[in-house]
Order: structure tokens, then sequence, then C-alpha cells
């Protein structure tokens, strides 16, 4: 295995039965993602975009072909061994944030180093670094209520970062904010993949914010095509 790939998809595809009909999403998708890259992911709406993230980060099963993440493949995993699988090596970002409003942002944070069997005390601490990172230092106490959509978002960020892993998949993380914070972000994105080297794969309708990654890829009559 090369070990600068960090997520690899051959000929991956993807059919759902809906009763007597067979509905094509994705198919013939290859892909490769090396250590420290940020893709950009485009299409109208309905192309199958979410699917194809969803098969990527082994939250869905695929039909056809493989994807194997640091040489790994999702569905020769048992339940257990993916969700474990998941937990070390992706993180995920979606437009809507997903956090737990009864916990405030620390502990909202700590969540995936809990899971994980992190002890409390190296769980906040870990959570506190990230959340500095991303401008949080100031909010660690408040309530996901009591946070601006911008702030949301970053929190969701860091959620997704604290384990390091070695990819994140984001969901149209931006289409929910203004294009100025949209823009910081994007930004922050940008940041936190120079500091950790984390690899991105990014759903976007913002050709402004996918022009600005390293690799554009379209989907097109359910296939992914490289744009740039």
């Amino acid at each position: 295995m090369d070990n600068n790939i960090v997520l690899e998809a051959k000929n991956l595809g993807k059919t759902y039965q809906d009763g007597q009909i067979t509905v094509e999403v994705l198919k013939e998708v290859d892909l490769t993602l090396a250590a420290g890259e940020l893709v950009a992911v485009i299409g109208a709406s309905g192309v199958g975009k979410s699917t194809l993230l969803h098969l990527l980060g082994g939250l869905d099963k695929y039909t056809a072909g493989e994807v194997r993440i640091q040489g790994q493949e999702w569905n020769q995993q048992t339940e257990v061994q993916r969700c474990q699988l998941r937990n070390e090596k992706v993180g995920f970002v979606y437009q809507l944030h997903h956090l737990l409003p009864e916990f405030n942002v620390l502990e909202n944070v700590c969540m995936p180093l809990l899971i994980a069997g992190e002890t409390p005390a190296l769980a906040r601490e870990k959570a506190t670094e990230i959340l500095d990172k991303v401008g949080l230092a100031h909010r660690l106490r408040h309530r996901i209520g009591e946070l601006s959509g911008g702030e949301r978002q970053r929190t969701a960020i860091a959620r997704a970062l604290v384990k390091k892993p070695a990819c994140v998949l984001a969901d149209e993380p931006t289409g929910n904010l203004d294009q100025r914070t949209a823009e910081k972000v994007y930004d922050l994105f940008v940041e936190l993949n120079r500091v950790y080297k984390t690899s991105l794969i990014m759903v976007t309708h913002d050709m402004r914010l996918a022009e600005r990654l390293e690799k554009v890829y379209h989907i097109v009559d359910k296939k992914l095509e490289r744009q740039r």
C-alpha cells in the first residue's frame, strides 16, 4: 500500500431498489485522495454528491467497486469495525452542524474522544487545544444555542478534527452561512490542513470556494469527472 494514499475509490457504484425498480445513483467512480490533499466535489442538486461522501466515509455500503481508507476496505469490515474505523480515520462536517444542544462547546468536541475511550481529563485537554485553534477558546462553556452560525460551524469542525483523522469529509459546510462567514470557515479548513496535514473532500455548490482547492471534480451522468 502507498502510505501517501489516504482514501481510494475504484469503480465505485451505488444502486437502490425501489420496489421493482433499480435506481442507479453513482457508477464507475474512481478517486484517489493523497495525504494533505484538498479536493472539491461539485454538481447539481440531487446528482449524488452526499451519497458519494457517505460511501467514502463508510456511512453507507456501495453495490459495486471498492473504497479503501488507509488500505482498509469498508465493505470487508463488520459493523463494529466500520464504526471504529470511522471514529479513528474520518471526520465529518455537515451543512447542519448536528451539535448536541444540551451540552456546551467543550463537551460537544470531547464526545468523539470519550467514545474512543479517552479519559475525561485528556479529552478536555485535546478538545481545548483544537478549540483554541479554531478561535473558540473563549466559548468553551457556552451552550450551542448561544453561538452564532459561524461559531457553530467552527465547533463542528473542531469536533471533526479533534482526533486528528486521516481525512475530513465536508458536505456543504458553508451552505447555511453568509459569504463573509463562509470565507472565514473555508480559510479555517485551509489553515487546519496546513497545521494537521489532514486531507479534505468538500462537497460544495460555491464555485468560488471550490476553485480555491487543489482539485475540483464534477459529478456528471452518475460519474465523477476531474474538472481541474
